[in-house]
């Protein structure tokens, strides 16, 4: 991962150059290569073409996988002892190296399929278990209506659980930011070293910062509301988790030597095949692990998500920088101004800013500034900006500068807002 000083000072350096008021001058980057995998310049391409949704379409969600990488479940077998000895052979041997938990690890979308390839691990991992429980309780609860027995069999993905159960030498992860100017951050992998009663020692084993020792205390921790409880409830625990296992989300920011991608289910949200599988440099050092296909689909498919709309909060462009690709909307065509309609999509102009006028702010009703765009055959259009679209652009659309637009709705303007 990319040092914090580093990314500031970019970021300095291009509000000095360009715009100081704007995060990194207003310039936005757009990753065209993936860097972890360019000593596999196949597998590299591959993991771009994946991310871009250019191996599927809106109607086919289903990719192919180089067959190489995918390994298939037996109906009678128990996947999860499967997976530990696949990754972990040397798991139930005394002394083992922790330095391995560091460089291998078992990705899988779901937090149900973590927990349970976790407790498997930590019962075949050597040494004598350490458990630490919680103190669960609901907050501004007056009438006890949930007993403390339910909420200690809650476990958000983001909480540790109310056991938490460790060894000697065992991987946890970080579920908080208890010191980020000392390595100590949400998502930072660490090594227990030690237990006492109210703090567990942990070496952190990656990134700038391995090697640190750190006391970690117990904190108070609430599920986030995308949980969707219908109470908030509190839990007092160390805020650590084992990643033996963790999850496609967890994962991001990780470079492994070794990866199992273990797929029960399909991913299910935008861009996680993608994560999962860009963890290691190389394609030989990953295993896709999952069920038979059907035989409605193709062998080695599997389910990508990926949100085709995803260049909609950049519609407009500065025409010198070439953030949306034309694989990535569609292959869409250059049209003049004169033959979109309300009913136009999938298509790019070139235009320049002919007219801006200032915003005005009629009373009660809504804020608007009014624009004129001509393209290179002389045809106009006029567009109007609204309330936070007026801020928003204010510093992107300059007078007399050109601009790609891609794929902006076009509708008839409300009479109340028509240029006179």
């Amino acid at each position: 991962m990319v040092r914090r000083e580093n990314i500031e000072s970019l970021d300095l350096l291009l509000r000095d150059l360009c715009n100081p008021d704007m995060p990194f001058g207003g310039k936005v980057f757009r990753l065209t290569e993936n860097i972890r995998a360019k000593e596999d310049p196949m597998y590299a391409s591959f993991l771009l073409s994946l991310g871009n949704g250019q191996l599927q379409s809106p109607e086919n969600s289903y990719v192919q996988l180089p067959e190489h990488i995918i390994k298939y479940c037996a109906p009678d077998e128990n996947p999860v002892s499967t997976l530990a000895a696949t990754i972990f052979p040397e798991i139930n041997v005394p002394g083992v190296d922790s330095s391995i938990f560091n460089e291998r690890a078992i990705i899988t979308p779901m937090n149900e399929d973590v927990d349970a390839i976790n407790e498997h691990m930590i019962g075949m991992f050597p040494g004598v278990p350490t458990t630490y429980v919680s103190f669960d309780s609901v907050l501004d609860d007056n009438c006890t209506i949930y007993p403390t027995e339910f909420l200690n069999s809650l476990c958000p993905g983001e909480m540790s659980p109310h056991k938490l159960e460790l060894k000697i030498g065992s991987p946890v992860i970080l579920l908080r930011n208890l010191a980020p100017s000392k390595g100590m951050c949400n998502g930072t992998r660490l090594i227990c070293r030690g237990f006492l009663p109210n703090s567990i020692v942990c070496e952190i084993s990656s990134g700038h910062y391995k090697g640190t020792f750190y006391f970690v205390p117990r904190v108070n921790l609430r599920p986030s509301a995308s949980s969707k409880y219908p109470f908030q409830f509190e839990r007092k625990q160390f805020p650590l988790k084992l990643s033996f296992a963790m999850t496609v989300n967890k994962s991001q920011g990780q470079t492994l030597n070794r990866v199992l991608v273990y797929l029960p289910c399909p991913c299910f949200s935008h861009g996680q095949l993608y994560v999962a599988l860009s963890r290691a440099k190389r394609s030989a050092k990953v295993t896709v692990y999952m069920p038979q296909p059907s035989a409605a689909i193709l062998k080695s498919s599997v389910k990508n998500i990926v949100s085709y709309n995803e260049g909609h909060f950049a519609k407009i462009l500065p025409s010198d920088i070439q953030l949306l690709r034309d694989d990535m909307i569609m292959k869409p065509q250059y049209v003049p101004l004169d033959k979109l309609t309300p009913k136009t999509n999938k298509y790019k102009i070139k235009v320049k800013v002919k007219e801006k006028s200032p915003a005005k702010y009629p009373g009660t009703k809504k804020a608007f500034q009014k624009l004129v765009f001509e393209d290179d055959e002389g045809n106009k259009i006029r567009d109007t900006l609204f309330d936070d679209e007026i801020e928003n652009f204010e510093h992107i659309l300059e007078h007399e500068k050109e601009y790609i637009i891609a794929d902006a709705p076009v509708r008839n303007t409300n009479a109340l807002y028509r240029h006179k």
